[in-house]
């Protein structure tokens, strides 16, 4: 390994710990990131410490040190395997490449200086635009390896293995589908409060209810601000730790019982509520396979001071479309990708460029991608967009434009999962679990591996130090 690229992990190491550190000093308040992550992005590596495996003191420079030979090891040793496995990159990598590059050139643009000189103010010398590029594609390679490797040991994994982790604990992979009525508990400032009122109007709605149909009738005349709508009471596809935590271990006991059938119906109390549960689907697995989908969002603004087809400008300078000329322009990207060889790649492509759901694109920060929403949980999305995916009619290519109070969103059918959500979930946990014990096995066989100078990396470490100083000067 050269200087250079040590001097590019130590700093990157570096920057993933400090900018962790800043985002809970930033979101909680002073003091939260080291107390979070045990690391002050305000204080010299050199200048705190942390226990090693051995149990003796170390500072975080010598910490960052040792991670940053391994990381070096770990990426090359994995990239190595992934190419000895035949594996390549698709151009879709090679363009993530490119766009990283290009990322770096505006970068230095901004600063007025050339690319590589602004790799050498960042990284020390050595390293430059293809030394860069080809550290990026080991990065990809590596991940590769990885993924083969978990999608090898997934397959493995027989259905008896999966059945017996079911078995071992059923309530984990179980949903239930439930009707929810809450009654407000006030407060008095004598420190009494209503709760027994409150009990008593919950039993008296409950004697009320025949059934499903019924419960939600009642529901909207009761408490027309907040269950107005059929939706608003319904708990879809609940797990039990969704119950537990959000009205309590009796309830979510309660509705998980093998005794549960259509129709049950208890009262649960919590120090804010007193909760009427309506059994609408007794706890079981999950035997639908989820969809996923990708999406175009075109928002706009039908409020009365938006009217005309051709929407406005607000106070920003910021373009504000009416309703009309928003389906209009979701129309056109729908004729766009029509007019292309029509397929998920094409479409995901249309969403980087005009997409307005920042989360679902590479360019939003979030892991997000094309668009894609990838198995969709029921409960967990806009009513008008799950219907749309949960579609049973609906068949891989299908497009659409659905409106949700977000907007309109052009839809892209990618497909539904091979297996039931239950057994997908729990392979894809023993997958995880094998493919963390498999990668841990293969530590013996590239550690240490790493050839490298120890003056040359003595000179990048000052370098990198030298670079981030200012971040905790």
């Amino acid at each position: 390994f050269s200087a250079a690229e040590y001097s590019y992990y130590y700093s990157a190491l570096y920057m993933s710990y400090a900018q962790q550190a800043y985002y809970y000093d930033y979101y909680y308040g002073e003091g939260y990131g080291a107390m979070l992550t045990g690391f002050d992005y305000r204080v010299s590596p050199e200048e705190q410490y942390l226990s090693a495996a051995d149990g003796s003191q170390i500072s975080y420079a010598e910490y960052f040190r040792e991670l940053t030979v391994a990381t070096m090891e770990q990426y090359s040793y994995y990239a190595d395997q992934a190419k000895a496995m035949g594996l390549t990159l698709t151009e879709d990598d090679l363009a993530l490449v490119k766009e990283n590059l290009a990322s770096i050139d505006e970068a230095a643009a901004s600063y007025g200086v050339s690319t590589d000189e602004f790799l050498l103010q960042q990284y020390g010398e050595g390293i430059n635009s293809y030394v860069l590029s080809e550290v990026i594609k080991d990065q990809l390679f590596a991940q590769k390896y990885q993924d083969k490797i978990s999608e090898d040991l997934a397959q493995k994994i027989t259905d008896e293995e999966i059945e017996a982790v079911y078995n071992e604990d059923p309530e984990e992979y179980n949903r239930v589908t439930l009707r929810a009525m809450r009654f407000s508990i006030s407060q008095n400032e004598d420190g009494s409060s209503d709760a027994e009122q409150q009990q008593a109007a919950a039993a008296d709605f409950m004697s009320k209810v025949t059934d499903e149909a019924s419960f939600v009738k009642i529901a909207a005349e009761t408490d027309p601000e907040n269950f107005s709508e059929d939706i608003n009471s319904l708990v879809e596809d609940a797990d039990y730790n969704t119950i537990s935590q959000n009205i309590g271990e009796d309830a979510a006991d309660w509705a998980f019982s093998s005794d549960r059938k259509t129709g049950d119906m208890q009262i649960f109390s919590t120090g804010m509520y007193v909760y009427v549960l309506f059994v609408c689907e007794p706890a079981a697995r999950n035997e639908e396979h989820l969809p996923s989908v990708r999406h175009i969002l075109v928002t706009f603004d039908d409020s009365e001071e938006v009217t005309s087809e051709e929407g406005v400008t607000n106070l920003s300078g910021e373009r504000v479309l009416s309703k009309a000329e928003a389906y209009k322009l979701c129309e056109d990207y729908l004729k766009e990708f029509k007019r292309g060889d029509r397929t998920e790649e094409s479409f995901a492509a249309l969403a980087e460029k005009y997409s307005e759901d920042t989360a679902s694109l590479s360019s939003g920060g979030q892991g997000g991608e094309g668009g894609l929403y990838a198995q969709i949980p029921r409960g967990q999305y806009v009513k008008p967009f799950e219907d749309w995916a949960y579609d049973e009619s609906r068949q891989v290519g299908d497009t659409g434009i659905v409106e949700t109070e977000y907007g309109y969103h052009i839809m892209y059918f990618c497909g539904r999962e091979d297996e039931p959500e239950w057994k997908a979930t729990i392979r894809a946990e023993l997958a995880s679990e094998e493919t963390e014990e498999y990668l841990s096995d293969l530590d013996e066989k590239y550690a240490g591996t790493a050839v490298y100078s120890s003056e040359d990396t003595d000179a990048a470490y000052d370098f990198a130090m030298q670079s981030i100083s200012g971040y905790f000067a």
